[in-house]
Protein backbone atom coordinates (compact mmCIF):
# COMPACT_ATOMS: atom_id res chain seq x y z
CA UNK A 1 0.00 0.00 0.00
CA UNK A 2 2.76 2.39 1.12
CA UNK A 3 4.62 1.52 -2.55
CA UNK A 4 0.87 2.37 -4.40
CA UNK A 5 0.59 5.97 -2.85
CA UNK A 6 4.48 6.69 -3.40
CA UNK A 7 3.63 6.57 -6.91
CA UNK A 8 0.37 7.94 -6.93
CA UNK A 9 1.15 11.00 -5.01
CA UNK A 10 3.62 12.05 -7.76
CA UNK A 11 0.93 12.03 -10.11
CA UNK A 12 -1.54 13.80 -8.62
CA UNK A 13 0.71 16.49 -7.90
CA UNK A 14 2.11 16.70 -11.75
CA UNK A 15 -1.60 16.63 -12.68
CA UNK A 16 -2.72 19.85 -10.51
CA UNK A 17 0.56 21.56 -11.77
CA UNK A 18 -0.55 21.15 -15.39
CA UNK A 19 -3.98 21.77 -14.95
CA UNK A 20 -3.56 25.02 -12.98
CA UNK A 21 -5.85 23.80 -9.97
CA UNK A 22 -2.86 24.36 -7.53
CA UNK A 23 -3.28 27.51 -5.03
CA UNK A 24 -0.77 29.95 -5.17
CA UNK A 25 1.88 29.81 -1.99
CA UNK A 26 1.10 31.59 1.04
CA UNK A 27 3.44 33.29 3.71
CA UNK A 28 7.23 32.90 3.25
CA UNK A 29 6.82 31.01 -0.02
CA UNK A 30 5.25 33.50 -1.38
CA UNK A 31 7.93 35.78 -0.66
CA UNK A 32 10.19 34.54 -3.61
CA UNK A 33 7.47 35.26 -6.28
CA UNK A 34 7.50 37.87 -8.37
CA UNK A 35 4.61 40.20 -8.17
CA UNK A 36 3.52 40.15 -11.72
CA UNK A 37 2.52 36.66 -10.89
CA UNK A 38 0.65 37.22 -8.23
CA UNK A 39 -1.73 39.66 -10.18
CA UNK A 40 -0.13 43.16 -9.40
CA UNK A 41 1.69 45.47 -11.67
CA UNK A 42 4.70 45.56 -11.58
CA UNK A 43 6.92 48.15 -9.10
CA UNK A 44 8.21 51.46 -10.79
CA UNK A 45 11.61 50.56 -11.42
CA UNK A 46 14.44 52.95 -9.00
CA UNK A 47 16.14 55.31 -11.38
CA UNK A 48 19.66 54.26 -11.49
CA UNK A 49 21.93 55.60 -9.07
CA UNK A 50 24.46 58.52 -9.75
CA UNK A 51 27.81 57.55 -10.86
CA UNK A 52 30.09 60.32 -10.80
CA UNK A 53 33.09 58.80 -12.09
CA UNK A 54 31.33 57.63 -15.33
CA UNK A 55 30.41 61.36 -15.71
CA UNK A 56 34.14 62.52 -15.98
CA UNK A 57 34.88 60.53 -19.20
CA UNK A 58 32.96 60.96 -22.08
CA UNK A 59 32.49 58.45 -24.94
CA UNK A 60 34.41 58.74 -27.84
CA UNK A 61 31.88 59.21 -30.76
CA UNK A 62 31.06 55.77 -33.16
CA UNK A 63 33.48 56.20 -35.63
CA UNK A 64 31.48 56.41 -39.18
CA UNK A 65 30.47 53.21 -40.87
CA UNK A 66 32.16 52.20 -44.15
CA UNK A 67 30.54 51.02 -47.10
CA UNK A 68 29.98 47.32 -46.55
CA UNK A 69 31.84 46.46 -49.69
CA UNK A 70 34.10 47.61 -52.20
CA UNK A 71 32.26 49.50 -55.37
CA UNK A 72 33.20 47.21 -58.47
CA UNK A 73 34.92 44.70 -56.23
CA UNK A 74 35.04 41.93 -59.08
CA UNK A 75 36.88 44.10 -61.49
CA UNK A 76 39.19 44.97 -58.58
CA UNK A 77 39.90 41.35 -57.57
CA UNK A 78 40.34 40.36 -61.14
CA UNK A 79 43.16 42.82 -61.01
CA UNK A 80 44.74 42.30 -57.96
CA UNK A 81 44.89 38.71 -58.37
CA UNK A 82 44.76 37.71 -61.77
CA UNK A 83 45.99 40.30 -63.91
CA UNK A 84 49.88 40.41 -65.02
CA UNK A 85 50.72 43.11 -62.25
CA UNK A 86 49.56 40.73 -59.54
CA UNK A 87 52.93 39.37 -58.65
CA UNK A 88 54.33 42.90 -58.58
CA UNK A 89 52.31 44.69 -57.15
CA UNK A 90 50.46 44.94 -53.58
CA UNK A 91 46.51 46.33 -54.21
CA UNK A 92 44.72 48.05 -51.35
CA UNK A 93 41.46 49.37 -51.29
CA UNK A 94 40.55 52.71 -49.10
CA UNK A 95 37.27 54.13 -48.89
CA UNK A 96 37.81 57.59 -47.41
CA UNK A 97 41.02 58.37 -49.79
CA UNK A 98 39.91 60.38 -52.86
CA UNK A 99 41.65 57.79 -55.24
CA UNK A 100 41.37 54.62 -53.56
CA UNK A 101 42.06 52.00 -55.50
CA UNK A 102 46.11 52.15 -54.74
CA UNK A 103 48.86 50.04 -55.87
CA UNK A 104 52.34 49.55 -54.33
CA UNK A 105 55.61 47.56 -56.15
CA UNK A 106 56.74 45.14 -53.94
CA UNK A 107 60.59 45.68 -55.25
CA UNK A 108 60.21 49.44 -54.80
CA UNK A 109 57.68 50.05 -51.74
CA UNK A 110 57.59 54.06 -52.03
CA UNK A 111 56.47 53.84 -55.50
CA UNK A 112 52.67 53.94 -55.52
CA UNK A 113 50.08 54.52 -57.75
CA UNK A 114 46.63 55.63 -57.08
CA UNK A 115 43.05 55.90 -59.16
CA UNK A 116 39.44 56.64 -58.77
CA UNK A 117 38.49 53.73 -60.52
CA UNK A 118 39.80 50.43 -60.88
CA UNK A 119 39.76 50.65 -64.78
CA UNK A 120 42.41 54.05 -65.04
CA UNK A 121 44.49 51.93 -62.40
CA UNK A 122 44.72 48.84 -64.30
CA UNK A 123 45.26 51.69 -67.38
CA UNK A 124 48.39 53.13 -65.53
CA UNK A 125 49.63 50.03 -64.34
CA UNK A 126 49.76 48.66 -68.60
CA UNK A 127 51.36 51.71 -69.53
CA UNK A 128 54.35 51.45 -67.30
CA UNK A 129 57.01 49.26 -68.73
CA UNK A 130 59.09 47.48 -65.86
CA UNK A 131 62.63 48.10 -65.35
CA UNK A 132 64.86 45.29 -66.66
CA UNK A 133 67.10 43.35 -64.85
CA UNK A 134 70.77 44.27 -65.28
CA UNK A 135 72.82 42.72 -67.17
CA UNK A 136 76.42 42.08 -67.01
CA UNK A 137 78.10 44.22 -69.37
CA UNK A 138 80.38 43.41 -72.41
CA UNK A 139 84.27 43.10 -70.55
CA UNK A 140 87.11 45.58 -72.02
CA UNK A 141 90.03 44.10 -73.70
CA UNK A 142 92.13 44.97 -70.29
CA UNK A 143 89.58 42.89 -68.57
CA UNK A 144 89.96 39.87 -70.53
CA UNK A 145 93.41 39.73 -70.63
CA UNK A 146 93.43 39.92 -67.23
CA UNK A 147 90.68 37.08 -66.45
CA UNK A 148 93.13 35.18 -69.36
CA UNK A 149 95.98 35.76 -66.97
CA UNK A 150 93.87 34.94 -63.63
CA UNK A 151 92.28 31.39 -65.67
CA UNK A 152 96.14 30.87 -66.30
CA UNK A 153 97.34 31.28 -62.49
CA UNK A 154 94.32 29.27 -61.98
CA UNK A 155 95.24 26.23 -64.02
CA UNK A 156 99.01 26.29 -63.31
CA UNK A 157 98.12 25.97 -59.63
CA UNK A 158 96.03 23.40 -60.14
CA UNK A 159 98.62 21.13 -61.87
CA UNK A 160 101.18 21.56 -59.46
CA UNK A 161 98.52 20.50 -56.49
CA UNK A 162 98.15 17.60 -58.61
CA UNK A 163 101.75 16.38 -59.09
CA UNK A 164 102.11 16.06 -55.44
Amino acid sequence: MRSLLSLFLPVAVLLLRVSGQHQPPHGRHAAGRRRSEAGGTPAPRRAPRPRPYAAEVAAPPAPAPGPSRIPDRDAFYRLAELSPHAPGWNFTYDHTALAPYTARNRAEPQMVIAAARVADLGAMLDSITSPAWPRPAALTAQQRSAAALERGELDRLVRAGAGR
